[in-house]
């Protein structure tokens, strides 16, 4: 953000997106299935939006 480069940044959602998918595939295992799907919904989000800035 202080250089103004984002060529990055859509990388980094991606990574983020699978980090998100692991954290809910802990929760899972734990048996906390609420929060384990909340964050396979924001792992699929933020797929979407790193893909999406991708294209653009």
């Amino acid at each position: 953000m202080l250089t103004h480069s984002y060529q990055f940044l859509s990388f980094l959602n991606i990574l983020l997106g699978f980090t998100m998918l692991v954290v809910g595939a802990i929760e899972w295992q734990k048996r906390k299935k609420s929060s384990a799907w909340l964050l396979f919904l924001v792992a699929l989000f933020s797929w979407f939006v790193g893909i999406y800035r991708m294209t653009i």
